[in-house]
């Protein structure tokens, strides 16, 4: 059988109710916001880190973000650069935590850092 409540008692179940409701609202608006601030600042983080670059650095990050895969090789060919300069360059990209080596010796690949 159905519990008989007074009206004093559904308001005031109502009103609990209705707290938890606006509890849980306000939670998950203070989360998103939290978020929205958090992806605010990385993207801020990522602009200042891409200012930072140097033009030459900042050419050779384009080209290897066009091609994907390049070799230091490739590199010198395609910015007429000694080899000591193509891989000071890449070295510095990879330091930065743009680009990650693969292999070594003459298999050395670079690709974007994931």
């Amino acid at each position: 059988m159905a519990e008989v409540l007074t009206d004093a008692e559904r308001l005031e179940r109502i009103g609990a109710l209705l707290a938890v409701g606006v509890g849980r609202l306000l939670l998950r608006k203070q989360a998103n916001r939290d978020l929205a601030a958090h992806k605010t600042e990385c993207n801020q983080k990522a602009k200042q880190e891409r200012k930072l670059l140097p033009k030459e650095l900042t050419d050779l990050f384009a080209f290897i973000s066009r091609v994907h895969v390049v070799s230091p090789s490739e590199v010198r060919k395609r910015f007429h650069l000694s080899r000591t300069t193509a891989y000071r360059r890449l070295r510095s990209l990879e330091d930065r935590g743009l680009i990650v080596r693969n292999g070594s010796s003459r298999g050395t690949t670079y690709q974007l850092a994931a």
